[in-house]
């Protein structure tokens, strides 16, 4: 009986470690790069500047900064997200899709209360582009009184 038990919890384990290796298409963020499409058909984002320094500030000061976008692709760029790196970096962005050749603005806006010393963060834009993933920074030197 002991050995019959034994053979059986070893199956049930055994037949639990293994690994299903099929690959899951939920990892494709993009469509364009999921399909087989040209990638010439599509829109491409240029940010000349991708960072800007707002050099020294006083902690509570808040300040911003417009980010020139350009849609430099044969189709409508369309920005899903613009996510800062923490509550105190807020993205303001078009809604709307950006045509070719047509140039948009991403505002960032950094509130220095509570900070002090060298700050760098991030804004991290997502969009229907090639690639789809891009960043940009804001640097600052928040001096305390």
């Amino acid at each position: 009986m002991k050995n019959q038990l034994f053979f059986y919890l070893t199956s049930f384990i055994l037949s639990a470690c293994i690994s299903d290796n099929k690959i899951s298409t939920d990892l494709i963020n993009n469509p364009i790069t999921g399909s087989n499409k040209n990638n010439v058909d599509v829109p491409y984002i240029e940010i000349k500047e991708d960072y800007y320094d707002f050099g020294d500030i006083f902690e509570g000061d808040i300040v911003s900064h417009n980010f020139s976008i350009k849609n430099i692709g044969d189709e409508k760029l369309i920005i899903l997200s613009a996510k800062g790196s923490c509550g105190c970096t807020v993205p303001e962005w078009p809604k709307e899709p950006i045509s070719p050749n047509q140039k948009a603005f991403i505002k960032v806006t950094f509130n220095s209360s509570g900070r002090q010393g060298k700050q760098r963060k991030t804004v991290v834009l997502k969009t229907n582009a090639m690639p789809n993933i891009k960043v940009i920074t804001i640097l600052a030197n928040v001096i305390t009184s």
